[in-house]
């Protein structure tokens, strides 16, 4: 598997896909590809979270305690909720329906592209904040 992700693949995702070819080819530097295997879970719910995931292929979901709450598919990112969490832990479990590709940033990675492209920073933060609000309800 190749050490980043081929920026033209990375702009397909719909967070990142408002993004001019310079800024993706940046972007795709601090991704790094992981494979799960179905039923492999890459995310513990109340684990500490340092890393962000964008799916490349395959299908997952996240729950709490056997409830489902979302299925995520190809363009679909998780885990940035514990990057802006008060106590910087996971929310839910995400479990690999299928095998899945992914694309990982790390925590130290995650603020540098805070820095350099604070819009895609942005769109995460307002969709992790989403997300604390739709589980509190």
């Amino acid at each position: 598997m190749d050490e980043h992700p081929d920026a033209e693949r990375l702009a397909a995702a719909p967070l990142f896909e408002d993004l001019s070819e310079e800024q993706v080819q940046k972007l795709a530097v601090w991704f790094e590809p992981r494979e799960y295997d179905a039923g492999n879970v890459p995310l513990h719910h109340d684990q500490h979270g340092y890393v962000f995931y964008v799916i490349d292929d395959g299908s997952a979901h996240a729950e709490i305690d056997g409830q489902v709450l979302t299925r995520l598919g190809p363009g679909d990112y998780f885990g940035e909720m514990a990057f802006f969490a008060d106590d910087g832990r996971r929310t839910a479990d995400v479990i690999a329906d299928t095998s899945l590709r992914v694309w990982a940033v790390f925590g130290t990675s995650f603020r540098e592209m805070q820095l350099a492209l604070p819009d895609v920073a942005a769109r995460l933060e307002e969709t992790a904040r989403e997300r604390f609000d739709r589980m509190r309800s």
